[in-house]
């Protein structure tokens, strides 16, 4: 069910070095993992990234992420959602809905 790649910090650097291609990525707050997005085209995952590390600035909640690149961003998160929310009971904290 996890994000398949490895668990990196969240800092400037390694958010600069995502890649910037289609795929799903995880945002963590100590073991927690508190959302699960997607990126797509312009978007892609390091675009995403960058926008949650901005907002990040203001809540001080992320400590780290996974990424994984996929050629179907949507499906594999609507997936990961579901299977997060069967093991869990509920959604990652910050994540509204499915899909």
């Amino acid at each position: 069910m996890p994000i398949r790649g490895k668990k990196q910090r969240f800092t400037d650097t390694n958010i600069s070095k995502a890649p910037n291609s289609d795929g799903v990525y995880g945002i963590y707050r100590g073991q927690e993992l508190t959302y699960i997005g997607k990126g797509e085209g312009k978007n892609g995952i390091k675009s995403r990234l960058q926008a949650a590390q901005r907002e990040n600035r203001s809540k001080g909640n992320a400590t780290s992420f996974r990424v994984e690149k996929c050629r179907n961003p949507s499906e594999r998160e609507k997936w990961l959602l579901e299977q997060y929310k069967k093991l869990h009971g509920k959604l990652p904290r910050y994540n509204a809905k499915v899909g």
